[in-house]
């Protein structure tokens, strides 16, 4: 019996997948993974490991990134189509690392070089164990003895459910989605919505929650022009009540977007000095309405989302800076090929010519 086909004793239930067709380096992976107490589920190929998440429950995969029939990123896209927060580990040699940092833009948690060292799995797989362990109740404290230790309290609960929306949501549109939710929810709203600049100058409407569940319509903003315009030009946040009889208020501008909201606090986000978007809470359900402390919460989304929207740009430049390079590679080997070719083609040449030589004058 190989390591492999070991039953699952003294495991705890965990299992891995690892979609390897090395033989002797899934195996040696294989050793290391079960050390940390996991049962292992071989797969020789992309189609194996499919057929394998269809009917077992895994808490991680590894991938290799070369294999056949099934390229081990697109093993990945069909993995995070079926099992979006399966946290996926991939595979490569050294001179694959461009596809590694390629996986890792797609969803991949992190990457392994082949041969896998046990350390080196070791550490990966802490990783998924922070990720899938949830933290422990916090223990009851005393009261605080001063109105600042309530605040710095609050203000780390606010920064780890911001970490666990960041870390539980598989895609950026997700992100906006459920930070929209959570605000709703935190700042008793009616509506919460989350605009950002297009590229062409405009800011238009990328997430929003509201009391039936996500928001769906085109809603776009331009500095300057309108209430909300006012806010992105200022960029200061504040609370507002009665927006429709604010004098900075435009009918023409905010008749849609603001015609059903009573009270907001609008937050602009920023990244180094420019407005990246806007953060818009409306109609707080608190007989006092919003106060400080709700501008407050939403300053702090709005830090959060500059930093997302700093990493989502950065994830989109290195996407396109390795598609440049893998095409590249591609022209390279293409060259390679042509100039083989080449020197094919000029070899035979000079055999034919030599068969035209004349032969030598006789001597005598």
């Amino acid at each position: 019996m190989t390591t492999e086909e070991k039953p699952d004793t003294q495991t705890g239930g965990k299992k891995a997948l690892i979609a390897d067709d090395n033989d002797g380096e899934r195996e040696t992976l294989t050793r290391s993974v079960e050390a940390e107490g996991y049962t292992v589920l071989p797969a020789r190929s992309g189609r194996e490991a499919l057929k394998l998440l269809e009917t077992e429950d895994v808490d991680v995969a590894f991938i290799d990134i070369i294999m056949p029939g099934m390229h081990g990123l697109d093993l990945l896209k069909r993995v995070k189509e079926i099992r979006p927060l399966l946290p996926i580990l991939v595979l490569a040699e050294p001179r694959e690392l461009t596809w590694a940092d390629r996986a890792l833009s797609l969803g991949a948690l992190d990457y392994v070089i082949k041969p896998a060292e046990a350390r080196e799995v070791r550490r990966v797989l802490g990783w998924v164990t922070r990720l899938k362990t949830p933290e422990p109740p916090a223990p009851e404290k005393p009261p605080a003895e001063s109105g600042e230790d309530t605040r710095r309290q609050k203000s780390l609960d606010i920064q780890k459910e911001m970490f666990r929306i960041l870390s539980e949501s598989a895609e950026i549109g997700r992100i906006y989605l459920d930070l929209s939710e959570w605000v709703r929810e935190m700042t008793k709203s009616e509506a919460v919505f989350i605009y950002l600049e297009d590229g062409e100058g405009s800011f238009k409407l990328a997430a929003g929650w509201g009391p039936a569940g996500e928001i769906r319509t085109e809603l776009s903003l331009k500095p300057g022009q309108g209430l909300l315009g006012w806010t992105l030009d200022s960029r200061e946040g504040f609370i507002l009540k009665e927006p429709q009889n604010d004098p900075r208020f435009n009918p023409e501008v905010d008749q849609k977007n603001l015609s059903s909201l009573r009270e907001l606090i609008p937050v602009p986000i920023i990244q180094r000095g420019k407005c990246l978007g806007l953060l818009v809470a409306a109609n707080c359900q608190n007989p006092g309405g919003f106060g400080p402390e709700d501008l407050g919460l939403m300053s702090s989304i709005a830090l959060g989302l500059s930093v997302v929207l700093k990493i989502e740009w950065l994830h989109k430049n290195l996407e396109s800076r390795i598609d440049e390079l893998a095409e590249a590679e591609s022209q390279t080997q293409r060259l390679k090929k042509a100039l083989l070719k080449a020197d094919l083609e000029r070899r035979g040449a000079l055999e034919e010519l030599k068969k035209f030589r004349p032969a030598p004058p006789r001597k005598g």
